[in-house]
């Protein structure tokens, strides 16, 4: 980990949900990205600040082909790495890339010398916001391939669809799943096939560019898209769009790039003083913590040296240590870090702030060390009881070092954390923690009521649209659903399936619906894939599929899902293949490293412990939600924690769904089409990172 990019920050010590406190859902999503590495202490150049240092050019030794190490002469004419022009190269400003048929994101990124990290910040726009936008990725594609209008021999076009569906591929098997494919995604990824859908989305647009349909896809193309034809007066669009709204206002739309070099294979001396600490006070941590460490230097000015040298400034990091630490507490020293974060959060995070969010931390690292034997004796019959407990202790120790004035750095010698801080702005938190806290009280979360009333919305949006629609009308969808069903699978097909088939009726109708609009796009898509057989030998007239006849085994309503990003993929097939100044289509080759590093970032982001508590913020109120007054108030009692609770409940590990009760038990998923958006914006942060997949 220590080479590789990595997550860090309260998000991978899985505290984040303190933030609720604060009326903070998202979570901040902090990523060290690994330029390159120094391993002599001859690199370092000190400074006159505890923890600064610049670093000499000639000894820094880059990782991967994405870093970005730059020099410049610093005031005593040494060269130096420049640390602003590496987070200059995650800034990306005004960088617009469509998402399938879904949305339009553009992201901004902001960073100085005195930032230790480029803000990034990403704005999406539903393409079906603009009408006419609904279908603009193949709208012109569709019309001009319905009128022949190729500026290539036939042949020469099939030729590179093929070339360019195998380097597409190749990509998705050498880049993409493994990528995606770690210890806590392994099982869910190899569930849905995805090579086996990619070729098949390639089927579906492969007769545009010669090469017939397989049998047993065509047949289920030609059953939706009549179904969906007939039956589309049933739509209702706006399902789908609410639900991606809903999530466009409550996922994670910032993050933090920090860029860094690692101090390999040494330790400077100015952390000596914390190694001697921790071996003489902790041997048994120490042995297994320092082996498996290093330190990194992030970009950072700190503002106490020549405004010259402002851009070469680089500050210690021990974020692979704090992380390996919070991996190491015991259930009590949880508690007390999400109690005293929790406390911070909801009294202390004020504006102007009036101590760093770091002294929350560092505090709780000198409690570890100093007061374990008390902290891990607190016992009683309730976790709250312990809660509370040691949130009293955590107060105590905390109000002493704002009393003296004095925070020692908890891994750098003679720093004092609180010396910036007006003694006016530590005597105010002094009495905020003496007098003003409350840890019973019971704190009811903003962001919690206004999701609930969105998506009350959307479900009284779908009442209304169900009480408008006739009987008759109902009757005839499942009817003609089950007699497509069952024409749906082939002999050879194994099918287990079994859904709720009204369910699935506007499942299929409400996506393709969104795709669609008053021109009847899924239609001149149909013909043009499937030409009227009595005309026209497929035969003779088609090249055989890339893949044969291997398809995936879907139900309609996967099929229906699956044909969504369809007119993306042909605009971009389409537009490569036609290329005047494409010669060779080949994959690009990307640096093992830098997957190696991305990779490693995904398997944090993937890891269930690390973002359950905003994956339950989120898609909890939809996923508990009832029509027609149906169990009104499942929500409420599957989300408890989340609605409310005190500083002291659900502490250690955080608040949890409750799943149980005497009558009922309900399951807390994540629909296909929201996994898909989660999938979505971590591609997106691929880009920011500097990999273009």
């Amino acid at each position: 980990m220590n080479s590789l990019a990595f997550l860090s920050g309260s998000t991978a010590e899985k505290q984040a949900y303190a933030r609720h406190y604060a009326n903070q859902c998202n979570q901040d999503i902090d990523i060290i990205v690994v330029h390159g590495f120094i391993n002599s202490p001859t690199a370092l150049i000190h400074t006159n600040v505890p923890g600064f240092k610049q670093i000499r050019f000639a000894e820094v030794q880059r990782l991967g082909n994405l870093s970005h190490l730059t020099s410049r002469f610093n005031s005593n004419g040494e060269l130096c790495l420049n640390g602003l022009e590496m987070k200059k190269y995650h800034c990306q400003n005004d960088v617009t890339s469509e998402i399938g048929l879904l949305a339009i994101t553009k992201s901004k990124s902001t960073t100085d010398s005195s930032a230790a990290s480029v803000a990034v910040k990403q704005e999406y726009e539903l393409l079906n916001t603009i009408h006419k936008r609904r279908f603009m990725p193949s709208r012109k594609i569709l019309s001009d391939l319905s009128n022949s209008q190729h500026s290539l021999s036939a042949d020469l076009l099939a030729d590179r669809f093929k070339k360019f569906c195998h380097c597409y591929m190749d990509g998705i098997n050498r880049y993409i799943l493994p990528l995606l494919i770690n210890e806590h995604t392994q099982k869910r990824v190899s569930e849905w096939n995805l090579t086996q859908i990619f070729q098949d989305s390639f089927h579906i647009i492969g007769p545009i560019f010669g090469y017939r349909l397989p049998k047993n896809l065509k047949r289920q193309l030609q059953l939706i898209l009549n179904f969906y034809e007939k039956h589309k007066h049933l739509s209702d669009a706006s399902v789908l769009k609410d639900k991606i709204d809903y999530l466009n206002y409550c996922l994670i739309n910032e993050m933090d790039i920090v860029p860094a070099i690692q101090i390999k294979n040494f330790w400077p001396n100015d952390v000596q003083w914390f190694l001697d600490r921790l071996n003489r006070n902790h041997p048994c941590l120490y042995k297994k913590l320092i082996p498996n460490a290093s330190m990194h230097l992030i970009a950072k000015w700190s503002k106490k040296t020549p405004d010259i040298d402002g851009d070469l400034e680089f500050r210690y990091s021990f974020s692979t240590l704090e992380r390996l630490f919070a991996q190491e507490r015991t259930e009590n020293e949880k508690i007390l870090n999400g109690s005293a974060q929790s406390i911070y959060y909801r009294y202390l995070k004020t504006e102007p702030n009036l101590i760093p969010s770091y002294f929350v931390k560092t505090t709780v690292l000198w409690m570890c060390e100093e007061k374990s034997n008390l902290i891990n004796n607190i016992t009683g019959e309730t976790t709250a009881y312990v809660a509370e407990q040691l949130a009293h202790e955590w107060i105590k120790y905390a109000r002493e070092r704002l009393q003296e004035g004095k925070c020692s750095h908890y891994f750098i010698e003679n720093l004092n954390l609180l010396e910036p801080c007006k003694r006016e702005y530590l005597n105010e938190a002094c009495e905020i923690l003496a007098y003003r806290i409350n840890l019973k009280e019971m704190v009811q979360f903003e962001f919690m009521k206004q999701r609930k009333q969105m998506v009350e919305a959307m479900n009284r949006k779908t009442e209304e649209f169900l009480r408008q629609i006739k009987v008759t009308d109902l009757v005839q969808v499942l009817n003609d659903y089950l007699q497509m069903e069952q024409l749906w699978y082939s002999n050879n097909d194994n099918n287990t399936h079994k859904d709720n088939a009204l369910q699935s009726c506007f499942t299929i109708l409400n996506k393709l619906g969104y795709a669609d609009n008053t021109e009847n796009n899924w239609i001149k898509f149909l013909k043009l894939i499937i030409k009227n057989e009595e005309n026209i030998d497929e035969e003779q007239q088609y090249k055989s599929p890339i893949w044969n006849e291997n398809v995936t085994p879907l139900n309609p309503s996967d099929i229906a899902e699956n044909l969504l990003p369809i007119p993306y993929l042909l605009k971009i097939t389409y537009e490569q293949v036609n290329r005047e100044d494409l010669n060779d289509i080949r994959c690009h080759e990307y640096d093992a490293f830098d997957i190696a590093s991305f990779q490693n970032v995904l398997n944090d982001l993937s890891n269930p412990s690390t973002i359950m508590h905003s994956v339950i913020a989120t898609h909890g109120p939809l996923c508990t939600s009832s029509l027609f007054g149906n169990d009104v108030n499942r929500m409420e009692h599957v989300l408890k924690s989340f609605f409310q609770r005190t500083l002291i409940q659900n502490q250690g590990d955080g608040p949890q769904p409750n799943l149980q009760s005497e009558n009922c038990e309900y399951n807390i998923y994540i629909s296909r089409e929201l996994k898909n958006q989660l999938f979505l914006r971590r591609t997106d942060r691929a880009e920011i990172l500097g990999y273009e997949l």
